[in-house]
Parts: structure tokens; sequence; C-alpha cells
């Protein structure tokens, strides 16, 4: 299932929450191939990081998730539990995958509480 990536370069990992050119980025890709109401080949936006829980709050970050809710969009995300639910705050119905349950390891019944 291919995902659009949010990196350009290494430097995006640290910038990408807060970076319209990656919003716009995102846009074209989804963009070739539409046919109809159906996005592309593309089923999903992601991998990404958030190595700090706030930057989920970035303007691209939210308008990321509700652009992915909107087209339903797989969202993967390698955050932490906080970032897990500022993101599905910005767009409750987002299909978020979370890879490896976020960084440092978060307590089952922390998982079973936002999800």
């Amino acid at each position: 299932m291919p995902f659009i990536r949010l990196y350009r370069n290494r430097a995006d990992y640290d910038s990408w929450f807060k970076d319209e050119t990656i919003y716009d980025m995102v846009q074209a890709e989804l963009a070739r191939g539409v046919t109809g109401d159906q996005a592309g080949p593309f089923k999903g936006i992601g991998e990404f990081h958030l190595y700090d829980s706030a930057n989920a709050n970035g303007t691209v970050a939210k308008k990321l998730m509700q652009l992915a809710a909107k087209n339903k969009l797989a969202v993967l995300a390698h955050v932490d539990d906080v970032a897990i639910a500022l993101l599905i705050g910005h767009a409750p119905d987002v299909r978020l995958i979370w890879a490896h349950t976020g960084i440092g390891g978060v307590p089952v019944a922390r998982v079973g509480e936002l999800f």
C-alpha cells in the first residue's frame, strides 16, 4: 500500500509539521492520478516522526490529519501517546497506524484509552 512520504530531505524530519510546502507537496502527490472522488495510487500519509509531542499541534500536522480523514487515507505516525492523542483530536475520524506504539513504549492500558 503506497504512502506519501513527508520528507524531501533530513531537515524535514524536524520541521514538516509547520512547513506549508510539505502540505502543498502532499496535495500535489494526491492530485496525480486522481479519478473522480478517488485519490490516485496513494492510500496513506507517512511514516512521519514527531520528537516533541507539542509539534502535533503544528499547522501542517493539523491540516494533514484533516486531509487524511477527508480522503480516507491511513496515517502512519511514529510518535508518543501524547502526540497520538493530539493528532486524533484534529480529525477524530482519521485512520491512524501507530508505529511501534510510539517512542519509548506505552502501557497497554494507555493504548486502549487512545483507541
